[in-house]
Formats: structure tokens, sequence, C-alpha cells
């Protein structure tokens, strides 16, 4: 038997408030625009951002999937899942032992006449 759907409500309001009220923490102390940054999310195009959130998400379920097969199905899938999307968001591919001084192109560098 599962928890309680009042304890669920509570919990996920509880988390909603503590994410609300950090990031409201983090704006007002890095000053942040409130109205630029709404304006900012009005001009996003919700199939291209829909298409994205879709093409992520499968890489993720591939890349998890791939990764549960090569650690021959001996680890639980979901922490597998949530250690894939840390990797996949905070860890640079091009990463290597002093990955602080890796730099990738930047496309336009060129005409700008900013590559070295």
């Amino acid at each position: 038997m599962g928890p309680r759907p009042s304890r669920v409500l509570v919990h996920g309001g509880l988390a909603v408030l503590v994410s609300g009220g950090l990031l409201a923490m983090l704006f007002a102390t890095q000053g942040v625009d409130l109205q630029a940054l709404a304006s900012v999310a009005g001009t996003l195009w919700l199939p291209g951002l829909g298409a994205f959130v879709l093409v992520s998400g499968l890489a993720l379920f591939l890349g998890s999937w791939r990764n549960w097969l090569l650690l021959e199905r001996q680890v639980p899938v979901w922490p597998l899942v949530l250690v894939t999307l840390v990797r996949n968001l905070f860890v640079h591919p091009a990463a290597g032992p002093d990955w602080r001084s890796c730099e990738l192109p930047v496309p336009g560098d060129e005409a700008l006449g900013l590559a070295d």
C-alpha cells in the first residue's frame, strides 16, 4: 500500500514552497530583473521547447538503458537514471584532467574576429 494522497500533497506542496523560496532568494541576491525574465519566457516557442524536452528525455532513457545493460542489470534503474541525468547536465564531454582549461570554439567566433 502506497502513501496516502494527503501526505503526497503535503510533501509536494512543501517541496514547491522550498524551491520557490530558494529561487526567490537566488534571484534577489543576483539582482535578476523579473520583468525581463518574463519577457524572455514569453518569447519561447512552446512546440520547440516540447520537442527539446522529448528528445532530451529519450536520450536520457537510452543512455540509462545502455549503462544498465553494460552493468549487466545488477543495479537499480531509477538511481542509474538520476546519475545519468546529473552526468549529462553537469559533466562536460571534453573535460579531461584539467577541465577548467577546456574551451570549445563558439560558432561565429571566426566571423567576429574572436578566434585565437
